[in-house]
């Protein structure tokens, strides 16, 4: 059992800078979202272990923070599949679809998007994905995917019901596994709360808090 759990979400596309839904329709990184993944990189952790959904935006930005790693792909870590939303703006959806918009946007279990996945589905599959990461995994492990995902594991292992909108494109959260067996977000720090950073006090990694100086390092992958 991993001692603690490193989850990226992938950076930004063109399609999300346009504010529209992305889901599998599968665009690269924009260049912004190559830049995001770049200053994440100064966060100082460390991985042993690369796991990546396999969209073509999760895999570009594991790349980008494990340049020449090996990436274990896990198709159950893939972003959900929004059906004929998939590359509208939200406020088109409202006016076109506004109860089954509605009901995603509360996450309605059974109720997905137009030929889309319904939220139970992609539980369901995170659920598993989660069983096959935990066991083949090492001590701490960086996973590579979307924000319903990420959302949905910070969930299951720690019970944490993360704020709207986080985690941000390219934005990290950690998760540190108690002596009982129980994830939290955060860590444990020897260091005073004011030289904490945002990722260590509350488990994201805060991209509009810039980290104190001692604790600007590179990503570093004992693989």
């Amino acid at each position: 059992m991993p001692r603690r759990l490193l989850l990226v979400r992938s950076g930004s596309t063109l399609e999300h800078e346009r504010g529209r839904l992305v889901g599998t329709s599968d665009p690269p990184l924009s260049e912004r979202g190559r830049a995001e993944l770049e200053a994440l990189r100064h966060h100082w952790e460390w991985a042993d272990y690369l796991c990546s959904s396999p969209a073509r935006r999760a895999r570009e930005s594991a790349a980008i923070l494990a340049p020449g790693a090996r990436v274990q792909l896990e198709p159950a870590f893939g972003p959900m599949n929004l059906g004929r939303w998939q590359g509208l703006d939200a406020e088109s959806i409202r006016q076109s679809d506004p109860i089954a918009y509605a009901d995603y946007e509360a996450g309605e279990p059974s109720a997905p998007p137009p030929h889309g996945e319904t939220h139970d589905a992609l539980r369901a599959r995170i659920a598993d994905g989660l069983v096959r990461l935990l066991a083949r995994a090492r001590i701490s492990p960086l996973v590579v995917s979307h924000a319903e995902v990420i959302r949905e594991i910070a969930w299951r292992l720690a019970g944490a019901r993360l704020p709207a909108g986080r985690p941000a494109p390219a934005e990290m959260l950690l998760l540190t596994r108690e002596a009982s067996g129980v994830f939290r977000m955060g860590r444990a720090s020897s260091d005073p709360e004011p030289l904490r950073s945002p990722l260590e006090r509350g488990g994201l990694s805060d991209g509009d808090d810039p980290l104190p100086e001692r604790h600007i390092g590179h990503l570093e992958l004992r693989l």
